[in-house]
């Protein structure tokens, strides 16, 4: 009886799946089989004949097993013509990259004219339609215009005008017309002093990944990659016995270029414990150049919860971080190319002015006056946040990055877990999703004159 049952449901299954592979079928046929199956949903949503009522069905059907949505079913259903304007605006941020391979792009833009507005991952992502990113470029706001800036499309003319010295030059401006605005000569003094000090920095400019490919192993890769491992080199293991998760991946020699700094060469690796708990072990370690001749290792774990999409893993670097404006989750789309994006500032003129490093502080008697700046420096924050200023405020404020990756630059510390802004910060990664996590790599030069590398993580719940 049993085995009839299961034969019978196979033929309900094959002929559901005839259906939906027909090019025949009508909207009528296709709706009596949607929402059996992750694997039928994803072929009825590539159907043509597959309405807007349809893909929005599918689009929401939920497993019973993980209660979760099926990612390549809403890919196919974006890039379908028929799909309706709400779940457009529903899918853009998720998939940005299969929004612009819907063939009814143009006409998508056309009846959504504030679809490009303040949303950062669109204009940054190839195949943004070349009206908007000339639009933005010539009009947009500070944030939008450095999304574009990050666009692999982007023409040379408007790469050869948003340059990172163009960012730069601009907040330099907004903060001399701020200082000017200053009534008391300390509070100006302060806005000079936070304008003199910056550092550059880069944002990740997210790429194919072929895990297949022995050069793309090489390559800078941040959250689940599959970096270079070696029989020198093996995936490392916590003391627990698990496989560690790879964080980061940064090639040294492109760093140092980028950044202006000496940091050597090889590739630096960060990895984290996958045990949740206010403890997560983290290993760093250099891979030298000569290093990466030698032949690859092509074990990966099999158990990777990093790589699950809930919020069960507790890791240093989450799984959950396929959120509004940031890059699914996921190997596939893991590799990265470190976009310069200027100079950034420190996170605020409080930490600024009374940083135990900013000797210049006493050549204004600030100590003298600490309570009374203290309590005029929180207006020109403001002023500065309006400003748009290259800094940490500004990214997860007004320029809504939430999570927060960056290379270089003055990101700011949470809790004890590093001196705070420090001149030599590497990598700093940070999610908020209800609790807050930092991930954020520092390197020294010891005495001997080698380049070390410290890893710090911190969870804020």
């Amino acid at each position: 009886m049993k085995d009839q049952s299961t034969s019978a449901a196979r033929m309900e299954f094959d002929d559901a799946i005839q259906v939906a592979t027909d090019s025949n079928s009508s909207p009528n046929d296709l709706s009596s089989h949607i929402n059996k199956s992750f694997e039928l949903n994803r072929l009825i949503a590539a159907h043509p004949n597959a309405t807007a009522a349809i893909l929005s069905e599918v689009i929401e059907y939920r497993d019973q097993e993980f209660d979760r949505c099926d990612d390549q079913t809403q890919r196919i259903a974006i890039r379908h013509p028929s799909i309706s304007k709400e779940d457009v605006l529903r899918l853009a941020d998720k998939f940005p990259e299969d929004l612009f391979m819907n063939p009814s792009i143009d006409l998508i833009v056309s009846e959504h004219p504030h679809l490009f507005e303040d949303n950062y991952l669109l204009l940054q992502t190839r195949g943004c339609p070349l009206d908007v990113l000339q639009r933005i470029a010539a009009e947009g706001t500070r944030a939008e215009q450095a999304s574009i800036a990050g666009n692999p499309s982007l023409p040379v003319d408007l790469q050869n005008r948003l340059t990172p010295d163009y960012f730069y030059q601009r907040d330099l401006e907004a903060l001399k017309q701020i200082a000017s605005q200053q009534e008391d000569d300390v509070i100006r003094d302060c806005v000079d002093m936070y304008a003199n000090v910056s550092r550059p920095f880069c944002v990740p400019r997210f790429l194919p990944f072929d895990r297949d490919s022995p050069e793309q192993r090489l390559s800078d890769q941040i959250f689940c990659g599959f970096p270079f491992t070696s029989a020198e080199f093996p995936w490392p293991i916590e003391k627990l016995g698990n496989h560690m998760q790879p964080i980061a991946q940064i090639n040294l020699a492109k760093a140092s270029s980028l950044l202006g700094v000496n940091l050597g060469s090889g590739l630096m690796q960060v990895w984290g414990g996958i045990e949740s708990g206010t403890k997560v072990e983290l290993q760093t370690r250099v891979i030298p150049e000569s290093a990466l001749k030698h032949d690859l290792d092509w074990f990966y774990p099999q158990r990777t919860p990093w790589l699950d999409k809930s919020y069960e893993f507790e890791g240093c670097a989450h799984s959950s971080i396929d959120v509004t404006d940031f890059h699914p989750f996921s190997v596939d789309c893991c590799r990265i190319d470190w976009h310069l994006a200027g100079r950034m500032f420190y996170p605020s003129i409080y930490t600024r002015v009374f940083d135990s490093l900013a000797d210049d502080r006493l050549e204004h008697g600030l100590f003298d006056r600490y309570i009374d700046i203290n309590c005029q420096l929180e207006p020109t924050e403001d002023e500065l946040d309006s400003a748009c200023i290259s800094r940490h405020r500004s990214f997860q404020g007004a320029w809504g990055k939430r999570p927060l990756v960056i290379l270089g630059g003055y990101p700011e510390a949470l809790g004890n877990a590093w001196a705070a802004y420090p001149e030599n910060m590497l990598f700093y990664h940070s999610i908020d999703y209800g609790v807050m996590m930092t991930v954020g790599v520092t390197y020294q030069v010891n005495r001997d004159g080698k380049i070390c590398f410290d890893v710090n993580w911190t969870c804020d719940k």
